[in-house]
């Protein structure tokens, strides 16, 4: 369906694509200056943070993530940071790409948006991931339910508010 995206050439190796998408009633500017722009603000649920310390805590142990650099603020240009990711590439009210490398994974995790109307836009998370050796393989197997909670949270989260916002 995007053969030309930005986040596809960035990661030609991937053994996992990862897609999911929601509708939201707003222009992709609207959708990037209402809600990824702002994309820190936004709270899961309380049993989600805690998973995410913990997979934070256990890269630590483990030295999955050695380099790693955390901002909790938002930064979208390119070279800057959204939570752990540096945002790799901005294709205009199109594609919002990140990318992230540990010892066990290169990962891509893009939003992208779709007009299907003058007033809605189909935003799709899209996550490529290369796995190194076994362990990137095995931990891949140990997130990925966590991984698909938090992304549906994350753009049900933003699609409520910037339709708010809109209003």
């Amino acid at each position: 369906r995007f053969p030309d995206l930005e986040s596809l050439r960035r990661s030609p190796q991937a053994e996992v694509t990862n897609v999911h998408a929601v509708a939201i009633n707003a222009t992709p500017a609207e959708i990037f200056s209402l809600g990824l722009q702002r994309l820190s603000e936004i709270r899961l649920h309380p049993l989600h943070q805690l998973l995410f310390a913990t997979r934070v805590a256990a890269g630590k142990v483990f030295g999955w993530d050695r380099g790693l650099v955390w901002d909790r603020e938002t930064n979208w240009t390119v070279g800057g940071r959204v939570f752990f990711f540096r945002v790799e590439a901005i294709v205009p009210d199109r594609e919002w790409v990140l990318g992230v490398e540990n010892h066990l994974t290169r990962t891509i995790s893009a939003f992208v948006a779709d007009p299907i109307s003058d007033s809605t836009t189909m935003l799709y998370n899209l996550t490529r991931a290369h796995f190194k050796g076994r362990m990137g393989r095995a931990y891949w197997l140990v997130i990925r339910r966590f991984h698909n909670t938090i992304t549906e949270e994350l753009l049900d989260k933003l699609k409520r508010r910037v339709e708010e916002t809109r209003r």
